[in-house]
């Protein structure tokens, strides 16, 4: 009879803690419990489903399960308690700090662009405007459509994703 993930755990929180067995015996396969060198904590390693899982004595009644280096479940009194894995929100997060920079970068650009319409005139009095004329013009065009399209970009994104209120 195969186990179901929380059974096999709650099965080695058993044989581990409970009965305080040297091998925890899942199906045809044996697993030593080991202790921790530096707290003498109960441990064993274990296959579920082709994936690696540590079981890992937190207190005589608590064990702490393990898999590529993230907690995923706990036992508590033979209760399991699985931890829900947060990988997509980690991705939005970091989509969402992309959409924060590019606004930013769209307001500066923006605000970049009137500044410039108002400085290089002032070049004018000093004599300085014929040589910036030109440049006032483009760039003036340059940054405010770059703030603009910036703008629109996040702005799709951030419709297209959902987040929009």
């Amino acid at each position: 009879m195969n186990l179901s993930f929380e059974q096999t755990l709650v099965e080695v929180w058993r044989q581990a803690l409970v009965e305080n067995a040297n091998f925890v015996e899942l199906g045809k396969a044996r697993y030593p419990v080991r202790k921790t060198p530096k707290r003498g904590l109960r441990q064993v390693d274990f296959v579920f489903d082709e994936s690696e899982i540590r079981g890992l004595e937190q207190n005589p009644e608590t064990m702490q399960f393990l898999s590529e280096g993230r907690y995923v479940a706990n036992v508590v009194d033979g209760k399991v308690t699985l931890y829900v894995r947060t990988r997509k929100k980690r991705r939005r997060t970091m989509m969402q700090t992309g959409d924060k920079f590019l606004s930013v970068l769209a307001a500066v650009l923006i605000v970049l662009a009137f500044v410039l319409k108002a400085v290089i005139p002032q070049t004018y009095r000093l004599g300085l405007g014929a040589y910036f004329y030109r440049l006032d013009s483009i760039a003036f065009w340059v940054l405010l459509m770059g703030g603009l399209i910036l703008g629109v970009i996040v702005a799709l994104k951030i419709i297209m994703r959902g987040d929009a209120v």
